[in-house]
Formats: structure tokens, C-alpha cells, sequence
């Protein structure tokens, strides 16, 4: 009797713990997102799947019903179901944060919270200033109470205080405001960073509507294998390539890697041993790969304001490259020596004609 009892209450504990089951995802607004309803079966069983949608300040909306979008719910145009019963939903608003439950008649119920981070931007005042938020959405705002945001700029600093640049104002249960200068020649990216139970959630970064109109970013383009040379056109009072920084990141949202501190090469970024400094300054990258493609932004010191953004892009060799390149250099030979042969058969018709026509004189 007692074996019997043991193993009920450890039925039940199990049980409890995958009906207690739960995912957390964080994701930037406009991304499409999956929410697992993690069954085994294929699109047949959908039929009995259902999917709910919760936020505490709102009522539970039910969006999918026995494996069908509701069409009068919220966002139904956004949302699909997969064949393993999945809730896709397309271009994420703050609206679609909150918890979501999947039920089904022969699985525990799963539920999936959806975190979303976005930035909304101010029109620039008369001094040109913008305000930034940085806004979290949840279930609820314990989320935000358990979180913090904070902001970094293109070089991979995190800017706390106040700047001649920027004026950081601090987080307020889920938004954190940041002031900055929005001119032409200072069209720099800033990134708001989730941070929560000591890791990084997610990240969204703010780029300025207009184009750099400086001068101060470049566009570059090679093949893999190729030595290429980044110039840093940033513009300082220091002209000692001591004070040269180096950055890099995979594109404008990504996460900033050092490459280069105070004009020696970082021993742990990736190809430390391809990088070196050149006497202006520039950075040059031996033998290219595809990992190397990316933004490059450098400065002098710290104190700049001014920096510069080199664009890396990698072009690749077509299938069959080096053959349409030797095939194309083999036709153009064999043009070329067509055309010998036709230009000697024209001489060689042309004089013909003079020697007959000599002939034909001499014979009258």
C-alpha cells in the first residue's frame, strides 16, 4: 500500500510540473514570432488545439479555437497556426505582449510569455535635442521591476549621466529615456539593452531617419582571401594613432565587439592575429572571410565626439568563377587570332587583284 502511494504522489508532482510549464521569449516589436505549443502530432490533431491570449490588466481573448483563427480577434490577420499547431504571429506590436496558453485534449497546457522591447522617438526640439524611450511590455510590470535598460552608443559604451552629446534620464518602471543631439554630422546609432537575472534579453537599437551627410562613412567591397584597408576618417585633435579605437559589429544591430584599444590590436577579438594598425591609423584585416563582413566604426579619444563607420561587405565568387574567367580569356584569344586570319586573307586577296590586274594589262 505504501509503494502504491509513493508512486501516486510522484504521478503527481510530474503532472504538476508540466502543467507548470512555461517559455519566456523577448523579441524587438516588428519581428515575427513562433510560440511553441511543443506537441508531437501533426496538423490532424490541430483541430482540437486552442490558443489564449492574457494580459493582467485585460480579459483572456481566445484566438485560435479548435485549430482555427478566431476572425474577430485581435491582430487575426497576423496570426496563422503550423502543423505542429504553433501560433505564428507576424510584425509583433506592444498589444501582443502577454502570456499565451496552449491547450490541448491530450497534452498539458503550455504557456508562452511574450516580452516585447521597442524605441519611440521625439521630433527634435529648437536645440535639436530628441527624447528616446526604450519601452518594455509584459504580462504585467513586475517585469519591469525585475529588469533594467540601459543604453550604449555606437562604440559599445554605456552612457550613464550626462554628455555633451546625450543626457541620460533614467528608467521609469518600464521605460528608460535618453536625450540626444539629432544633427547631420552627428548621425550615431544608440542601443537599449534588456538586461535580467544577470544576462542580456534583447536589444533594439535607434537609427536616425537621414543619412550621414559628413563624409565620415565608407562603403567597401572584396572578395574572400583579399587584404583590405579600413581608413579612419574620424576627426580629432589628436593625430597619434596611440589614441585610435577600433569597433566592430556584424551589422548596425548588432552587439559591438572591440578590435582595436588605444592603438594596439585586442588579443581576444576574433583574427586578432589578421589585424594590425597602419601608421594613419587605418585598421587593415589580412586574408578576408565571410565572418570579417560588418560594420567598423573607429575614434580617437574617448573625449571625441567625432567618429567614423567603415561598411565591409563581401562579394562571392560566382559557381564556375575561375572557369568564366580562363573560358572568357580563351575566346578573346581566339577572336584576336580570327582576326589576324582574316585581315592576312584580305591582304593576301588584295594583292591577287594587282597581280591580275598587271597580267591582264601586259597581255594587251
Amino acid at each position: 500500500m505504501t509503494q502504491h502511494l509513493s508512486l501516486l504522489v510522484m504521478l503527481m508532482l510530474q503532472v504538476k510540473g508540466i502543467q507548470g510549464q512555461t517559455e519566456h521569449l523577448y523579441k524587438t516589436l516588428g519581428e515575427d514570432v513562433i510560440l511553441s505549443c511543443n506537441v508531437s502530432f501533426s496538423t490532424d490533431k490541430c483541430s482540437s488545439v486552442s490558443w489564449r491570449h492574457n494580459r493582467i490588466a485585460n480579459p483572456a481573448t481566445e484566438l485560435v479555437s479548435g485549430g482555427q483563427v478566431k476572425q474577430g480577434s485581435a491582430g487575426a490577420s497576423r496570426l496563422s497556426l503550423s502543423r505542429n499547431c504553433s501560433l505564428l504571429i507576424r510584425n509583433i506590436t506592444a498589444e501582443d505582449a502577454g502570456v499565451y496558453t496552449c491547450r490541448h485534449e491530450t497534452q498539458a497546457k503550455l504557456k508562452v510569455f511574450l516580452n516585447t522591447l521597442g524605441i519611440t522617438s521625439s521630433s527634435p526640439d529648437n536645440d535639436g535635442s530628441v527624447i528616446l524611450q526604450c519601452s518594455l511590455s509584459g504580462y504585467d510590470d513586475v517585469l519591469c521591476q525585475q529588469s533594467r535598460m540601459f543604453w550604449k552608443n555606437k562604440r559599445g559604451i554605456v552612457l550613464l549621466g550626462k554628455g555633451p552629446e546625450f543626457d541620460f534620464r533614467g528608467q521609469n518602471n518600464c521605460v528608460s529615456i535618453l536625450a540626444v543631439k539629432h544633427r547631420s554630422e552627428n548621425n550615431k546609432r544608440y542601443s537599449c539593452i534588456l538586461f535580467k537575472d544577470n544576462k542580456v534579453k534583447n536589444s533594439i537599437v535607434y537609427k536616425p531617419s537621414f543619412t550621414d551627410a559628413s563624409g565620415q562613412t565608407e562603403h567597401l567591397h572584396r572578395r574572400v582571401g583579399d587584404d583590405v584597408l579600413l581608413p579612419c576618417r574620424a576627426k580629432s585633435s589628436s593625430s597619434s594613432c596611440s589614441d585610435v579605437n577600433w569597433v566592430y559589429s556584424k551589422d548596425a544591430d548588432a552587439t559591438v565587439e572591440l578590435q582595436v584599444r588605444r592603438g594596439k590590436v585586442d588579443p581576444s577579438s576574433a583574427g586578432a592575429s589578421r589585424l594590425s594598425v597602419s601608421g594613419n591609423c587605418s585598421l587593415l584585416i589580412r586574408n578576408i572571410t565571410d565572418e570579417d563582413a560588418g560594420v567598423y566604426t573607429c575614434w580617437f579619444k574617448d573625449t571625441d565626439e567625432s567618429d567614423a563607420d567603415v561598411y565591409l561587405s563581401i562579394l562571392e565568387n560566382l559557381p564556375g568563377h575561375n572557369f568564366i574567367i580562363i573560358g572568357g580569356a580563351v575566346v578573346k584569344v581566339v577572336l584576336m587570332f580570327l582576326g589576324l586570319v582574316a585581315a592576312l586573307v584580305c591582304m593576301y586577296r588584295k594583292r591577287t587583284q594587282k597581280i591580275l590586274k598587271k597580267k591582264k594589262s601586259h597581255g594587251g
